[in-house]
């Protein structure tokens, strides 16, 4: 697997970010539990990078942590992770260096159980994501922003007469502070909703959603209209099934 730099047009806007494999969404890794997962991993960024796969419980050396479980992969060097695939779930791979998670550098990551309890039509993974590289500057331009504003959540909270409690007095809603950071664009498997991805299925059917959340900042709500939900995993563990609206 490559990460580098990649040209890159949304909501007609044309702009270089970086990614994996020359895509705005890494490729989905996909394998059995008890499976080795072998990834040589192949640094074309001007900086130094790692991949951390997110929720499973691996050996240190292979989590990709910068300078506490393994030296970074230099530039124009490559590192390669193996490990054994401990249990199955929904997860993601994703960078674990400074500001790079807030580019391309995620995809998710998919260990089938050894034994499927489950029982389905068909299949999608969808990868939410809050947009911000590119439009109009970068991350690292947007941190910048956030630290020469830092005293903006002190100023949203100066009304504060005690725990729970604005300045209104006792039951009075709690004064709403603009966010630090409007994300210009929401991704969908790395589409926005201007030209979005679309799937066929065929009425009856029972589909399989996996949902996966890299983004930086942003709590998603997730329904789909006329139809009810069967939340069966969380955080990629089985949960005792339950019917909602709404995830």
């Amino acid at each position: 697997m490559e990460a580098g730099e990649l040209a890159v047009e949304l909501d007609g806007q044309q702009f270089t970010t970086w990614g994996y494999n020359g895509g705005l969404l890494g490729p989905e890794i996909r394998l059995k539990e008890g499976d080795t997962l072998r990834a040589t991993v192949s640094n074309r960024l001007p900086e130094s990078t790692t991949i951390h796969w997110h929720g499973l419980p691996i050996p240190n050396r292979m989590d990709g942590v910068p300078n506490v479980t393994q030296p970074p992969i230099k530039p124009g060097t490559s590192f390669t992770y193996e490990f054994v695939a401990p249990v199955s779930g929904t997860f993601m791979y994703h960078t674990h260096v400074g500001l790079q998670l807030d580019r391309g550098l995620f995809g998710p990551l998919i260990i089938e159980p050894a034994r499927e309890s489950l029982s389905y039509d068909q299949e999608f993974t969808l990868v939410l994501d809050d947009w911000l590289d590119g439009l109009p500057g970068t991350p690292d331009d947007a941190m910048r922003q956030l630290v020469a504003g830092g005293d903006r959540m002190m100023g949203g909270m100066s009304g504060m007469t005690g725990m729970g409690q604005m300045g209104g007095g006792p039951g009075t809603p709690p004064a709403e502070s603009p966010p630090d950071l409007v994300y210009p664009l929401y991704l969908i498997n790395g589409k926005p909703g201007t030209a979005p991805q679309e799937v066929t299925v065929k009425r009856g059917d029972t589909v399989r959603l996996r949902l996966i959340n890299p983004s930086a900042a942003t709590i998603y709500r997730v329904a789909l209209a006329g139809h009810r939900l069967t939340v069966t995993h969380a955080d990629g563990q089985p949960v005792e099934p339950v019917d909602v609206d709404v995830v």
